[in-house]
């Protein structure tokens, strides 16, 4: 009887023994579990198409030598939102039914160039404000399980109608008038045939617009911000100008507004249409320079969905000087004070004056609107007195500034040929080769028995400075008839607008074939 039991715990002792070496032998070791983790760092996306009311949806997730291709079905994605689909947080399983939440068949795991398909599949994306975490286990064609984990932004895009290869752009800066401190990006986008002007001289797509957000702190540096732009019928940052319903309902023209244009002669399709208030542009900084991406409502009722990649020009136009450098001008050797009485601004209590200052070389007609003539520099520098002041200039120091006694006047207007207030110029054979307004800066006179003798350091708008002196009489105009043109004064505020409007959409067509290319 006792050689019975102890064979009994024998028996039973070699089950426990041989129960744990199977158990062992079943679960991976740490080593194996760390081979199988597939540890993917990078994530891109594309949002195929709807379907049945569900979004399609391509990811790819990448390690060192590995690779994970997931087809997935989610949440569809409206058509307005195509500029960023997001994957919806859910569990998600391998199936073939095309269900809400579930991974395709067509799924693969590439490891070291060796290509499987996914046999199985349960993954866990959490996604919070675009980054995404991803966890779980796959099984390959080997039938090797491998766990799953990832946690990082993915940039997941839509299918384009075209990518864009040709682009151009001028920055204006802001409009005292329309957007007061907002900066104007005006661009275009082309793929296709096209003209010297980036015009559709073919088959193709363009694009044209102009963009609204913060001024550039330096305007010969301008870049479009980075950020998403919705479209606008009013100037706002973070915007870009569209035509209203009545504009379109009238029929303006469309190059007046953001638009786009289509030409393919296979299939008779010819059209140039407005976009639309669900439209949105993405601005972001990419490798190459900045990736432009436009999900875009257009006014026959169609959406079209492009991007550009590369360098983002934008000409300035909003930087009026000429000069690249510091300037000290040469000799100063005819003077003229020019008194243009009292202001004819509503609330100013100062006078009006010009100081003209020439080089022998220049010659000028006082009477014919300072017309001047011949090869050299010349100044026009704006000043403003006490009402009492009406035949000389008080010594003092002039500080550049808005119109107020005892201050010196901007220089403003658009370019030389078009200017008012304080500037330099610099004349061969009776054209402009350089011109620079003042933006700061000061002017000293010395006044002494009407021998004057004027000191000037001012910035330019480019950050240049510009200096100059003279010493002698100044010719006295008296051109007091109170009927002074300003740019600034109520009376001609409306009819101001209309014509700097007139002006700049000309310059805009001007300045075209000038930057085109360069």
């Amino acid at each position: 009887m006792k050689k019975l039991f102890v064979l009994a715990c024998f028996i039973s002792m070699a089950s426990i023994t041989s129960s744990c070496s199977n158990d062992d032998s079943s679960t991976p070791s740490k080593e194996e579990e760390t081979k199988n983790e597939l540890a993917l760092t990078k994530g891109q996306g594309t949002y195929l198409k709807t379907l049945d009311d569900k979004g399609f949806f391509n990811l790819t997730l990448s390690g060192e030598d590995t690779k994970l291709e997931l087809s997935l079905i989610s949440k569809k994605i409206e058509s307005v939102d195509l500029l960023e689909p997001n994957i919806e947080s859910h569990k998600y399983i391998l199936s073939t039914d095309q269900l809400l939440y579930t991974l395709s068949p067509e799924s693969n795991l590439i490891n070291k160039n060796e290509k499987l398909t996914i046999q199985s599949a349960e993954l866990e994306i959490i996604n919070q404000e675009n980054k995404y975490s991803i966890t779980g286990t796959i099984v390959d064609s080997n039938q090797l399980t491998y766990t799953v984990k990832f946690n990082d932004a993915i940039d997941i895009q839509p299918l384009y109608h075209t990518e864009y290869t040709l682009q151009n752009g001028w920055y204006w800066g802001d409009d005292e008038y329309k957007h007061p401190n907002i900066g104007q990006y005006m661009t275009f986008f082309a793929a296709g045939k096209t003209n010297n002007y980036g015009e559709l001289d073919g088959d193709g797509y363009r694009v044209s617009l102009s963009l609204y957000d913060e001024k550039a702190p330096k305007a010969w540096e301008a870049k479009i911000p980075n950020k998403t732009y919705q479209a606008s019928t009013t100037f706002d940052k973070g915007s870009f100008y569209i035509a209203t319903s009545k504009d379109i309902e009238k029929e303006e023209p469309v190059y007046r507004y953001a638009y786009f244009e289509h030409r393919d002669s296979d299939k008779q399709i010819n059209r140039k249409v407005y976009i639309r208030d669900n439209s949105f542009i993405k601005v972001i900084e990419t490798p190459k320079g900045q990736e432009v991406r436009f999900n875009l409502e257009l006014s026959d009722g169609t959406r079209h969905l492009g991007k550009y990649n590369g360098p983002i020009r934008q000409g300035d136009e909003a930087t009026i000087t000429s000069l690249k450098e510091n300037r000290t001008v040469g000799n100063l050797d005819i003077g003229y004070l020019e008194f243009q009485g009292a202001s004819p601004i509503n609330g100013l209590q100062n006078n009006r004056w010009n100081i003209y200052l020439y080089n022998k070389d220049l010659k000028t007609d006082p009477d014919n609107y300072w017309a001047v003539g011949g090869s050299g520099e010349y100044m026009r520098i704006a000043l403003y007195t006490e009402l009492n002041q009406k035949t000389s200039i008080p010594s003092g120091t002039y500080n550049i500034g808005p119109e107020a006694p005892n201050m010196a006047g901007f220089g403003e207007g658009f370019e030389a040929g078009f200017d008012w207030g304080t500037w330099y110029f610099d004349l061969k054979n009776s054209d402009f080769k350089d011109a620079a307004p003042a933006k700061s800066g000061k002017i000293i006179v010395t006044n002494q028995n009407n021998v004057y003798t004027i000191s000037v350091e001012f910035e330019d708008d480019r950050e240049n400075i510009i200096t100059a002196k003279y010493t002698g009489e100044l010719i006295f105009k008296n051109n007091d008839k109170n009927k002074n043109f300003d740019i600034h004064s109520a009376k001609y505020n409306k009819n101001t607008k209309n014509f700097l409007e007139q002006y700049k959409q000309e310059k805009a067509l001007r300045v075209l074939n000038r930057y085109l290319g360069q």
